[in-house]
């Protein structure tokens, strides 16, 4: 090969190489967010807003009773990056979740589900992602 051709092909490694190391470093809920934003139009009201509520940050004021609302049970999924993301760490996520909210943890469990396989599925997530 030619010194060029051998500096292209170096080239080419070297940008998919950073390519999947972004993908892997994206954080879930970016990830979310653009899955969101794909089944906004095709889902109703409703089953948006369980997605929103799942997913949502604590510590905002109630609107009734005091205190401050806690972090939905997918929020410590959703900080993680999507390469952190393995089978191992979705048991020991539910079985925690579970043992103090355990039906929001099912419900949890059946939105994130589908949302891993659209991921698994989609181009830019694709290779990040433990199927």
């Amino acid at each position: 090969m030619v010194p060029r051709e051998l500096r292209a092909q170096e080239l080419i490694k070297a940008d998919a190489a950073r390519a999947e190391a972004k993908r892997k470093s994206t954080l879930v809920r970016e990830a979310w967010d653009a899955y969101l934003a794909h089944h906004e139009k095709r889902w109703g009201a409703r089953h948006l807003a369980d997605h929103h509520a799942l997913a949502q940050s604590g510590g905002q004021p109630k609107k009734r009773g005091k205190g401050v609302t806690v972090d939905g049970v997918l929020r410590p999924l959703l900080d993680r990056c999507l390469g952190e993301i393995t089978a191992d760490v979705l048991r020991s996520w539910q079985a925690k979740e579970a043992a103090t909210r355990a039906n929001n943890a099912r419900q949890g469990f059946e939105l994130f589900r589908p949302f891993w396989r659209w991921c698994a599925s989609h181009p830019d997530y694709a290779g990040a992602v433990d199927a």
